[in-house]
């Protein structure tokens, strides 16, 4: 339900056994061949949720799901289990420079006005 709109996630161990509602679906990985912290960054990016798009069956933004057998049939190649540990660390890294960005934007759109305001009064 919506997964490509974002609303797809790992659960943590603590909510093992818990569910949400018939809606959502539960799935469980193979612990073997899979970082539940990968596995979170990659369900979380536009690649991730453009796949599960081309899923979608139903008329209209409310009946519109991605049914069980779909998704289970969504072929995603995983690195191994030692690769994906190694790119959790880029992935995390990646996530702070996007926060850095986010930041770093949002405290130059507060300063645009006064620099136009200087700007005008012929202050620069």
């Amino acid at each position: 339900m919506k997964g490509w709109e974002g609303a797809i996630a790992v659960c943590p161990h603590a909510l093992d056994g818990w569910f949400v509602s018939p809606e959502y679906r539960t799935f469980r990985g193979i612990p073997s061949e899979v970082v539940p912290e990968y596995l979170t960054h990659l369900v979380s990016t536009p690649w991730f949720r453009g796949k599960l798009a081309t899923l979608t069956r139903g008329v209209g933004a409310r009946r519109e799901r991605i049914r069980p057998e779909l998704f289970l049939a969504l072929e995603v190649e995983m690195a191994p289990r030692s690769a994906q540990e190694q790119l959790l660390g880029v992935f995390n890294r990646l996530d702070a420079l996007k926060k850095l960005q986010s930041d770093t934007a949002a405290e130059l759109d507060a300063l645009l006005p006064s620099i136009l305001d200087k700007a005008f009064k012929g202050e620069l």
